[in-house]
């Protein structure tokens, strides 16, 4: 196991974590796993489209009232795949290996000398 900071976004503020990992491969699976829960946590929020606001685009020209019960298991297919690459464009993630002593204590963290 080594340490990693993780750093995740999806455009609403920036998150910083710090978490033990295998490799940089693992911990960058991590950092993008808690993009993607940020993301579907403020979808339909702040600008972030929803999959109910990518099906209206797609289908429903933009119409809020649209009847979103009319689409067919095809259109959903659609709709999840539009919806994936939409919100792949809107996440940010990154992961470093760090020391021991950052993870446990921050990279901003000074000993005192005495």
């Amino acid at each position: 196991m080594a340490y990693f900071k993780i750093f995740y976004s999806c455009g609403c503020g920036d998150n910083e974590e710090y978490i033990e990992a295998a490799d940089l491969a693992s911990a960058e699976m991590t950092a993008y796993e808690y993009a993607v829960e940020d993301y579907e946590r403020y979808a339909g929020y702040h600008g972030i489209p929803s999959v109910e606001d990518v099906a209206i685009d797609m289908f429903g020209d933009g119409d809020e009232d649209y009847d979103l019960s009319t689409l067919t298991e095809s259109n959903w297919r659609e709709v999840d795949l539009q919806y994936a690459e939409q919100m792949q464009s809107w996440l940010d993630y990154w992961a470093e290996e760090v020391s021991e002593h950052e993870y446990y204590y921050g990279e901003d963290y000074e000993e005192d000398e005495e």
